[in-house]
């Protein structure tokens, strides 16, 4: 495998080094790392500005938030979990049993949520498989609304079971999925129609 010679690609590539970083953060707990990072890739993308690139390498940096958007939400999902106290895998756990055991909504629950989503986005996003890689881009709400599927349908079997208070659980993701995967739908609706209109 070639490592990009080009300054933009490898300031970009740092980019989404501290991106994934920042996204982990409460797991990783170390945020001395995670300042580096950032810094090194400030200093990468001034480099490159300075050097004359700004018009390439605004043009890259377009394209790539375009691509990573998902990880960009994680990563503020976990600078304000870390930022609010929540700096570890027990923390987490903690957080995620006590909204199982009380229903109430924690931080845990939607760094994790957030986190996860995003990682499964950017997987479908980048995946060399092109019908999925076309679909979710022009259908960004659509893996939401699968998730909801999946999830309402395990509350179904849970409450088939006689598991009723992890059957509400999922129930409430299920439902969490579905709103963001309708207002994603809409956003995209409405942008494709602002395109038609041009």
């Amino acid at each position: 495998m070639k490592l990009p010679t080009n300054g933009i690609k490898v300031s970009l590539v740092f980019l989404q080094i501290s991106l994934l970083y920042m996204a982990l953060l409460p797991l990783l707990s170390c945020y001395f790392l995670a300042i580096v990072l950032i810094l090194l890739t400030l200093v990468l993308i001034i480099s490159c500005i300075l050097r004359g690139n700004s018009s390439d390498f605004l043009h890259m940096m377009l394209k790539f938030l375009a691509n990573t958007w998902p990880m960009i939400i994680a990563a503020i999902s976990g600078i304000i979990t870390f930022y609010h106290g929540v700096r570890s895998v027990y923390g987490i756990l903690y957080g995620l049993r006590r909204w199982y055991s009380s229903g109430e909504i924690t931080l845990a629950l939607l760094y994790t949520l957030t986190s996860f989503t995003s990682l499964y986005y950017v997987i479908l996003m980048n995946t060399h498989i092109t019908p999925i890689r076309k679909y979710v881009r022009e259908n960004p709400g659509g893996p939401l609304i699968i998730l909801f599927m999946l999830f309402l349908v395990t509350a179904a079997m849970e409450l088939a079971k006689g598991s009723e208070n992890i059957a509400n659980r999922c129930a409430e993701v299920a439902y969490y999925y579905l709103v963001a995967g309708v207002i994603l739908q809409l956003l995209s609706a409405i942008k494709e129609e602002r395109k038609s209109k041009r």
